[in-house]
């Protein structure tokens, strides 16, 4: 369920002795929204995850939720589900029994706990493992049934903290998607913590990126990556190659330095007419649908660019089919500057423009 108020959080700082995870972090989180909290290990996001549940408690700053201040409140009272990284399933209980946990807590009684876990397990898709012991599902199905228990008390707020990390790569993916489409059709308000930047940019509605106990910027998946407004999200969020002012001064304006996404670059045989930089092909890394070259630059710079769909009659690396003069480690080239002038950035690392 949803309120007509979110989740807002004014001034929360946290310590920890001589650490200050969290220095004064304002947020709101709209309801129905999959929010992401996006950074590095050691940013502060499961710190903030805590505080909103209720396991830490702020040295400053109000919590609320749904309009209601939560200092004071326990987490077992707060309205809010918790799907956890380690999955937390009780060995001891079957797939059935860890999802009435908390159904059993707010002491619902038997038939009405019943009809909720048979609705909760279909909406994750474990209608037929009800009665299997932990121990007998897959890393998915395990995050699954954790799923399944966070939404079957019906919060107000589910919490999500790097749930995907135990997975390999490939069910990662799977399991992103299915979560998405889930709080798409349950329109729970949840706030997902990761640090994986592409995992954030695919699922999430908006993502707060966190540096040092603070937020640095807030905002869509496409505001994120495309205008960055401080220096670490332009270096965190993608990749980005970074350029100084006094080597493209057509561009950079006021700017210190410059940065271009590999997407934003294009290479060329001959010199262009618009901004460009001289370099040589260092490395050429092949993945299917794209080509990645890092190309060196003078003042020993390096600059990534993309191809996506390459022509395999222009690069050495594609074997038999290349072409006469085919591109290769070594060659020289020309790396073609956007005209919109990429991502400029003062000394102080703010965004200009």
């Amino acid at each position: 369920m949803t309120d007509a108020v979110g989740l807002v959080l004014e001034a929360v700082e946290k310590r920890f002795g001589d650490h200050q995870a969290l220095a004064g972090v304002d947020l709101t989180v709209r309801p129905g929204e999959f929010f992401t909290l996006l950074g590095p290990s050691g940013c502060g996001k499961t710190t903030l995850l805590r505080v909103v549940a209720g396991f830490e408690r702020p040295d400053a700053g109000t919590v609320s939720l749904g309009g209601n201040d939560l200092a004071g409140v326990p987490p077992h009272k707060r309205d809010i589900g918790l799907v956890f990284q380690s999955y937390a399933l009780f060995p001891h209980l079957d797939v059935a029994e860890n999802v009435a946990f908390g159904l059993v807590e707010r002491g619902l009684g038997r038939a009405e706990r019943e009809e909720q876990v048979r609705l909760s397990l279909a909406r994750v898709r474990l209608s037929d493992l009800g009665e299997r012991a932990p121990s007998e599902l897959s890393g998915g199905q395990q995050q699954r049934v954790g799923i399944a228990r966070a939404l079957a008390i019906g919060p107000q707020l589910l919490l999500m903290d790097e749930p995907l990390s135990n997975l390999d790569a490939k069910l990662r993916l799977t399991m992103r998607e299915e979560i998405r489409a889930l709080q798409q059709a349950d329109g729970t308000t949840t706030i997902y913590v990761t640090h994986d930047q592409e995992e954030a940019l695919a699922i999430s509605d908006r993502i707060a990126v966190l540096s040092e106990g603070r937020i640095e910027q807030v905002g869509t998946p496409w505001e994120i990556y495309r205008r960055p407004t401080t220096i670490f999200v332009a270096g965190f969020v993608g990749q980005i190659s970074w350029v100084p002012a006094e080597q493209i001064p057509e561009l950079a304006g006021a700017a210190s330095q410059v940065g271009f996404r590999p997407e934003e670059l294009r290479l060329v045989s001959e010199r262009p007419s618009g901004p460009a930089l001289e370099g040589q092909v260092a490395k050429i890394s092949f993945t299917g649908a794209r080509l990645r070259v890092q190309v060196e630059v003078k003042g020993g710079l390096s600059l990534l660019v993309d191809e996506h769909r390459p022509d395999p009659t222009r690069w050495a690396v594609a074997g038999e089919s290349e072409g006469e003069g085919a591109l290769k480690v070594g060659s020289s080239v020309w790396v073609e500057l956007p005209a919109e002038g990429g991502h400029p950035f003062d000394a102080s690392g703010a965004r200009l423009g």
